[in-house]
């Protein structure tokens, strides 16, 4: 539902991406759906005295070219170890590089490199914006350590209660149902967009009574539910709670990093205070054998 996007003005996601001009990397990692572009392109409508290069991937020849025309870099550029350095020395003036789908860029190619030595050594006028669904191609753990590295994630980018209010006014013209709307999509910018503007196509009183019957479920099927999480989805929606620990006691083929992955985004699971829960919207999603109480957060 991108036609509401500017409808919406997120102050409080605005003022944390300010730390982008004060950081050399920002990553913003989130999974499909999960706003984070729309964030990254909410701040720079905000915020037009930044100057900002937008780039999205499509191949790594491309993205070498297409990064060294967004730096100016001098003419008779060669793919060389000291490219880094000869586009870090042609930035004159405070600028932001964002590349958008970054997950689609394999680690150790000469792109991903690339953009590790422009991390490292491109100054403290070059700022990179990396948005990706996972991991980043090259290892940040030395930046983190340096301070050059701001984090956003899924939980970040959520709406809030207050938010998914302000959209519910703006698309149904009340936020009678916001509450309910929130329960549904636990601020999932996604389907909190979906959700609204599918019920501004049904009559005001039959709102409440199908906002079940929104059609998430056919976003979460092309998406994000794959076919190797489903059995552990069907599993683990039956629990209030569950743990690693408990998944091995019950024969449900998980690990520990694939939980903490699938956590990060915010849409199939979500942590709690005893592990993990299965999120509301992926319990309607598998049915009544799924649904349960489900544990206090």
């Amino acid at each position: 539902m991108t036609a509401t996007e500017p409808l919406l003005p997120r102050a409080r996601l605005t003022a944390l991406l300010d730390q982008i001009p004060r950081h050399r990397l920002t990553v913003v990692t989130a999974g499909p759906g999960g706003g984070k572009s729309s964030a990254v392109r909410g701040w720079t409508r905000a915020r037009p005295d930044h100057p900002v290069a937008w780039l999205t991937w499509a191949d790594d020849a491309t993205l070498i070219e297409e990064i060294c025309q967004a730096l100016d870099a001098p003419a008779g550029w060669t793919r060389s170890p000291g490219l880094a350095a000869e586009l870090a020395a042609a930035v004159s003036r405070p600028t932001i590089l964002v590349l958008d789908e970054v997950e689609r860029i394999e680690p150790g190619t000469p792109g991903a490199r690339l953009l590790e030595e422009l991390c490292h050594h491109g100054g403290d006028d070059l700022h990179l914006v990396l948005i990706s669904r996972s991991a980043m191609p090259f290892p940040i753990q030395r930046l983190r350590g340096l301070g050059h590295v701001f984090q956003v994630s899924a939980e970040h980018l959520a709406f809030t209660p207050a938010e998914t209010r302000s959209l519910a006014s703006i698309v149904l013209g009340s936020d009678d149902l916001a509450e309910e709307v929130h329960e549904l999509t636990q601020g999932w910018p996604v389907a909190v967009r979906l959700t609204l503007s599918w019920l501004s196509g049904l009559p005001s009183s039959d709102r409440a009574q199908r906002i079940a019957a929104t059609p998430l479920f056919d976003y979460l099927v092309e998406e994000v539910v794959k076919d190797e999480h489903e059995e552990f989805l069907r599993a683990t929606a039956r629990l209030p709670w569950f743990t690693y620990e408990l998944c091995q006691a019950m024969g449900i083929a998980v690990s520990r990093e694939e939980l903490r992955a699938l956590a990060a985004q915010h849409i199939l699971i979500t942590p709690c205070d005893q592990g993990y829960v299965v999120s509301s919207l992926v319990r309607e999603f598998m049915g009544d054998a799924g649904r349960v109480p489900m544990a206090a957060r």
